[in-house]
């Protein structure tokens, strides 16, 4: 008697070029093993083929967005409000559109410290951060650009999911009860460790801009009765040292202490990497908050 070995299944599998944002079709580097299908390009991206195993191997499907290099000139900018609320998303991609088609191309996207690091110096929220991810190729895939905001106010809530539970899933960030940045229990290290964290998780992806460490500040000094411009100061030069270490291209965003307007005591900030930029907030309005001109205006 005599027998014959069957051959192998040998699955698909993606090549380098999954992933990788690319300005046309990519023709290289599809599949690792097993063949490669045509390349399919949806507007606006991503390109997509799939790998076709053999001798009944698994097929892989695989993608790459569209790399849409931004047009030269002015970035004018807009906040996108939502992701630093509980009970809200990141924009979609009629948000973005709109926006591209008014000549905006510079996304300020606020978002919470608390869903991303739900345990204060535990790991990130892989979910959120994912999340954050896609947005950011999203915007990319239109030649917008992102700049990552930490909107609390100096500080974390240690009560983030209690606070929405008793409020019908609804908390935003700076609530009464969050604990200021400098304090025993929300110390300066475990600020600039989750920085390290973050831009560890999200450097290199398109649409990425830059990282704006904290949004407005104040109070920080308060809670302790530390020296007034001791804490943020401090807390800011250790966000920076931290990103630094893992991430030394992409742009810090620094705000002054009392709602991103004093920089008095923020002249000495070092960045090895040179690329330090500092943003103050004027709000047009006579203090009420009340802004008499149309939304376009």
């Amino acid at each position: 008697c005599s027998a014959s070995l069957l051959p192998s299944a040998i699955n698909g599998t993606c090549g380098s070029a999954n992933g990788v944002s690319a300005t046309s079709a990519p023709s290289s580097n599809l599949c690792f093993a097993g063949s490669a299908s045509s390349v399919i390009e949806t507007s606006p991206g991503p390109f997509s083929w799939s790998c076709a195993g053999s001798n009944g191997g698994s097929t892989a499907s695989c993608s790459a967005p569209l790399k849409v290099n931004p047009s030269p000139g002015p970035l004018y900018g807009v906040n996108i409000s939502g992701s630093e609320y509980s009970w809200e998303t990141y924009p979609i991609a009629s948000n973005l559109a709109y926006l591209k088609s008014n000549g905006v191309r510079l996304i300020r996207l606020p978002t919470a410290w608390e869903k991303f690091q739900p345990t204060l110096n535990g790991p990130l929220n892989m979910t959120e951060v994912s999340n954050l991810i896609a947005f950011l190729k999203l915007a990319a895939s239109y030649g917008m650009q992102v700049i990552v905001d930490i909107h609390n106010y100096g500080r974390y809530n240690f009560n983030w999911a209690s606070d929405a539970a008793a409020n019908y899933g609804i908390v935003a960030v700076g609530a009464a009860d969050a604990t200021p940045i400098g304090s025993a229990t929300v110390p300066i290290s475990s600020y600039s460790s989750f920085w390290n964290q973050l831009a560890g998780a999200i450097k290199g992806t398109p649409g990425l801009y830059g990282y704006d460490i904290m949004n407005e500040p104040n109070g920080l000094d308060a809670a302790d009765g530390v020296p007034y411009g001791t804490i943020w100061p401090a807390a800011a030069q250790a966000a920076i040292t931290s990103i630094r270490a893992i991430d030394m291209s992409t742009t810090i965003y620094v705000g002054g202490d009392q709602w991103d307007s004093d920089f008095t005591y923020l002249g000495n900030l070092q960045d090895p990497a040179n690329n330090l930029v500092y943003q103050k907030h004027l709000y047009f309005d006579n203090g009420s908050g009340t802004y008499t001109e149309t939304y376009d205006q």
